[in-house]
This record gives structure tokens, sequence and C-alpha cells, in this order.
């Protein structure tokens, strides 16, 4: 539970505290026990929201961090610059934890539209495994031991959205692919490997899907 959570906890016990008394006064016991649970479930349950504070800050941290194509074991490859990214990441409220929080927030259940949802899950993706990497960094490959002893990092669960946890095979498999029925989705999923599709510059957006 965050600080803010924590806080609206501790008023609603105060407020249920009180309601308590005052109902006992007249004998309704039953109903204030009923007053209490109700109360503080709205008072300390999450709020979920779409994914367009998710979609801004991760355009942000893309733009931030992407660099131009180069040469890795003789393939051509965009990059990102875990390095910085990890330094950043330390702060609290730096532009890569913020994307985190927001992503968190997200409920998949308010996307509208089936492009949305599609660019959401994307998005979600290429961020995951970005998460893996600047989690377990420095790692020179994201089958690094450190971050999958069986080197099989997308079964790993890797990012919360909303009341679940996912693994990259999750995202992909599950719902991607079987949800969506869409070939080009492989090559727009990147698993932050030389061998992967490049990860684009800008997020997937719904109006520029098809």
């Amino acid at each position: 539970m965050n600080t803010r959570h924590a806080g609206l906890a501790r008023t609603g016990i105060k407020v249920a505290s009180f309601l308590d008394r005052k109902m006992n006064s007249i004998g309704l016991q039953k109903i204030s026990v009923l007053w209490i649970a109700v109360l503080l479930a709205v008072m300390v349950s999450p709020s979920y929201a779409d994914s367009a504070e998710f979609n801004s800050l991760y355009g942000e941290l893309l733009a931030r961090y992407w660099r131009p194509a180069v040469r890795i074991h003789g393939t051509r490859t965009t990059v990102f610059d875990y390095t910085q990214m990890k330094q950043d990441a330390q702060n609290a409220n730096s532009l890569f934890n913020r994307t985190l929080r927001a992503i968190e927030q997200v409920d998949p259940t308010q996307l509208q539209g089936t492009n949305a949802a599609k660019a959401f899950w994307i998005n979600a993706y290429n961020f995951a495994a970005m998460r893996l990497v600047i989690d377990h960094y420095p790692v020179d490959s994201i089958r690094s031991l450190s971050i999958s002893l069986i080197k099989y990092p997308w079964s790993k669960k890797a990012i919360r959205i909303g009341n679940n946890r996912y693994s990259l095979t999750q995202i992909e498999k599950d719902i991607l692919l079987r949800q969506f029925n869409d070939p080009r989705i492989v090559f727009a999923v990147s698993c932050a490997a030389v061998s992967c599709p490049d990860r684009t510059a800008k997020p997937f957006m719904a109006e520029y899907l098809d």
C-alpha cells in the first residue's frame, strides 16, 4: 500500500470508528459493520485508468533513450541507452519509474476499441522487455543468467498491469496473437535482443494502426 492509500486508510478508520460509535448508540450494530466494510473498501481501493498517461510517458521514454542504429556482431540494429536509463531510474520520480507506475494503473478493460487495445499491449510488451533489462542491468543479453537461470526470460513475470502480473509470453501469445489474430504483431514486439525486431522511436498508437 502506498503513502496515499495508507493515509486514506487511516482517515477511513477514523471515520468508520466515529460511525460505529454513533450507530451502536442506536442499536444498529450489524448495519454499522457493513458501513465500515464499505467505507474502507472505497477508501483504500486503487483507482485504475485508461492508457493515455502510459502512452504519453512511454513516448517520452523512447524519445529520450532511443539511439540511431549501430552494428552489433555484424547486425545493424537500433539501441537504447540502458546505462543512462539505469542511472536515471535510481530516482523514484524518474521518467522510467513514472512510466512504470502509469502502466500499473491501466485497466485493460477500459481500452476503447480493438486498435487501442492492440497498440497498448504491443507497447506493454516492449516496455516490459525493457524493464527486465533495467532491473538486472548491466547485462549483455536479455538471456543473461541474472535475469533467468534457464536463459528463458520470456516466461518470467515482468510487469504488473492493473491487478495482474504478466510475462512476455503471456502478453505475446495469450493476448496479442490470440485475441487480435494479426501476424504483423511478431514484427512489432521487441524482446530487447539483437535478433528481435528493432524497437521504434515512437510508441504504437491506435490511430496509426492499419
